[in-house]
């Protein structure tokens, strides 16, 4: 998943607006697989993409620029309208989860790993939003969305 998650940014660096930007060297990436810990906060100004991801399959693929949102909201079911959590709740079955809804979000940290691409403070939303929607063409997760459709990218 690492290599797959390189290889892709290395691609997306390649978009040739990309490819002068000065500050691509200040683009941090924190890979980690099961178990993980929920991130640190963004910096003011910050923006991050982030990537839930089990086994050899992409979960969900996000971006943000809230702290909270970037740290919490997919851990729990009822945090907002749309999280990993719910959706890790709604499928219990499949992920072989049994316990109850309060326990997702450390059932995530046990078994999920999460990647996260901090973006520069001066990159604009926009950044983030292609860089999420590149990602989701890439790897098409199972909880973002179409995926009636494969990729055609190696």
């Amino acid at each position: 998943m690492r290599d797959m998650l390189e290889d892709a940014l290395h691609s997306f660096r390649g978009i040739l607006c990309f490819a002068e930007a000065a500050q691509w060297d200040l683009v941090q990436v924190d890979f980690t697989d099961a178990p993980h810990e929920r991130p640190k906060s963004l910096s003011d100004g910050q923006r991050a993409v982030y990537l839930f991801f089990r086994g050899a399959e992409w979960l969900r693929i996000g971006q943000t620029g809230y702290s909270g949102r970037f740290r919490n909201q997919h851990y729990g079911v009822k945090s907002a309208g749309s999280t990993f959590a719910k959706d890790v709740w709604r499928n219990s079955e499949s992920f072989g989860f049994s316990g109850n809804e309060g326990d997702v979000g450390d059932w995530i940290k046990q078994n999920c790993g999460r990647a996260n691409i901090l973006l520069p403070p001066a990159w604009p939303e926009s950044v983030s939003l292609l860089l999420e929607s590149y990602l989701q063409y890439r790897f098409p997760p199972r909880f973002e969305g179409r995926r009636e459709s494969s990729s055609p990218c190696p």
